[in-house]
């Protein structure tokens, strides 16, 4: 496990460079644990830097293609989520995190978007933070976008000490580029105001632009 407010990219780079030659060597099964390594090390760079990629084909050479389908559906649920058509896209993210439990940017994305759409029908703050609960659980508390996910959930229900508690934290780990963004959601919820996403905002977890196979393309 690795301990809260741990994300070390460096680290997760040599971790996924040895998981590549691994998997170019038909070591699979080492080379899915190298790769599950640098993405609890560095849950952006799961989709930055194409590390969920490595651990799909990893996973593919040993005869398991859901990893590969999960991509799939998250790319087509981010299609979906901008669009405009939430319930489907909400229905795709399912079925990714269904497929692929441990690529924990699905249950995220959709936690998300159900705290801070800014079309109010697809709100929901109780399930928002039930997926963000199990996303910040089984990524042991230790990357800042899903605890703020959780913050921004905790605050779509009236909850907002545990935002604040829940965003402060997120803070605390998050790089210098994000703590604007951050403090003015921090702001809202000390102000007893839920956040509310600007449409065409950049945030956390953009879909790879491809899988192993290319089609994501």
């Amino acid at each position: 496990m690795i301990p809260p407010n741990s994300q070390r990219p460096q680290r997760a780079a040599r971790l996924a460079t040895r998981a590549d030659q691994l998997l170019k060597n038909n070591r699979d099964l080492m080379a899915l644990l190298f790769i599950d390594r640098a993405i609890e090390y560095d849950q952006a760079g799961a989709l930055d830097h194409d590390y969920v990629m490595i651990r799909a084909e990893a996973w593919r050479k040993l005869n398991n293609n859901r990893p590969i389908k999960a991509l799939l559906h998250y790319n087509e649920a981010a299609r979906l989520g901008e669009a405009g058509d939430l319930a489907e896209a909400e229905a795709r993210y399912l079925e990714a995190f269904r497929l692929d439990p441990g690529f924990l940017w699905s249950l995220n994305n959709l936690s998300w978007s159900l705290a801070t759409t800014p079309m109010s029908q697809y709100l929901n703050g109780p399930r928002s933070q039930h997926y963000a609960t199990i996303v910040c659980r089984q990524s042991h508390w230790n990357y800042w976008a899903f605890v703020s996910t959780l913050a921004a959930a905790n605050a779509r229900c009236g909850l907002f000490n545990r935002a604040i508690s829940c965003q402060k934290r997120a803070m605390h780990m998050a790089p210098d580029e994000q703590q604007a963004l951050l403090s003015k959601q921090l702001l809202l919820y000390e102000q007893k105001k839920p956040y509310t996403a600007i449409v065409d905002e950049a945030v956390a977890g953009d879909p790879p632009d491809r899988a192993p196979d290319g089609t994501l393309q």
